[in-house]
């Protein structure tokens, strides 16, 4: 349940508040396991458009989230086996956000810092079964910024990010943090668009990601005594190529035929938000996420009636 006002308080300021109500009840029957929680959440923004060209916006908010329901494939069941922890908590997180919009007849240019911190994490970590628990907090902050030029038949954007994911200090990997946050290098990316008739566009995507060097993991293999001390991984970095054109053939848009080449250049890399490459550690050969598929080139047509 929730109630959530939007208050115009003059031409220049809106202002949002609210709050929520969430209450979670599971019922494991496999393992004959139950858990509940329930929370309320407030939230409140604004949007101060302090000059005709620029806005400011400044938000805040928490929410919870209790167990919700697993996966069929761990169901798996074994005498005695429990897999939540009768003492669970539910996650409550706080989010906070800021950020600064300018805009006229040619530019639209966005800044923004956010942060996120999510206490008491449910989480099944390795070695443990099918187990979820709470293991700490997850902090997460960065910073994105993206400005759009168009002028005439020419449109280019461009954009960058920063993002930092920690578990309890220490920086996420998608081996043993898998299916709750990845460490990504800063992303730079950049469309250019161009409108050669009403009919025909062509454009250029390209991104770039940093590299990521010397991140500690295998501390959850520490802990339970997989392996003696942590490791250290590299995520090289990358960039990739794609074109594509767009031609609408018939006088209105029903019709749409495209052209794309992805990875023009074949590069050969694991996107960020893979599993790093655990290959030179002893005992974890293997472990390593897959390339991203090489030149990709397709044809489509697309027709709404």
């Amino acid at each position: 349940m929730y109630l959530q006002d939007h208050w115009q308080i003059n031409n220049e300021l809106l202002l949002s508040f609210g709050v929520r109500y969430d209450q979670y009840d599971v019922e494991q029957v496999t393992y004959d396991n139950q858990t509940d929680s329930d929370g309320v959440s407030p939230n409140i923004g604004l949007n101060y458009d302090f000059h005709p060209n620029w806005r400011l916006t400044l938000g805040y908010a928490q929410a919870m989230r209790g167990k919700e329901v697993g996966d069929a494939f761990t169901l798996a069941q074994a005498p005695d086996w429990v897999s939540i922890d009768p003492d669970l908590d539910a996650e409550k997180v706080d989010n906070t956000e800021i950020g600064l919009n300018y805009h006229d007849e040619h530019w639209q240019v966005t800044a923004s810092v956010y942060q996120s911190d999510i206490d008491d994490v449910i989480y099944d970590q390795l070695g443990r079964g099918v187990y979820f628990e709470n293991i700490g907090q997850l902090e997460t902050k960065g910073f994105e910024l993206k400005a759009v030029y168009w002028y005439e038949d020419w449109r280019v954007q461009a954009s960058y990010s920063n993002n930092d994911a920690e578990l309890n200090g220490n920086t996420v990997e998608g081996y043993e943090h898998i299916g709750l946050a990845n460490a990504r290098g800063d992303t730079l990316g950049l469309n250019v668009n161009y409108a050669l008739s009403d009919n025909l566009e062509m454009g250029w995507n390209f991104s770039y990601v940093s590299d990521l060097n010397d991140i500690e993991v295998l501390q959850r293999g520490v802990e339970i005594g997989w392996i003696e001390q942590t490791q250290t991984i590299d995520k090289p970095g990358y960039q990739v190529h794609d074109i594509y054109v767009q031609w609408v053939p018939l006088n209105s848009e029903s019709l749409t035929v495209n052209l794309a080449v992805q990875n023009l250049f074949n590069e050969q890399y694991r996107d960020h938000s893979s599993v790093g490459d655990y290959n030179k550690i002893k005992g974890w050969e293997g472990v390593a996420g897959l390339y991203e598929a090489g030149r990709d080139i397709r044809v489509s047509m697309t027709y709404q009636f």
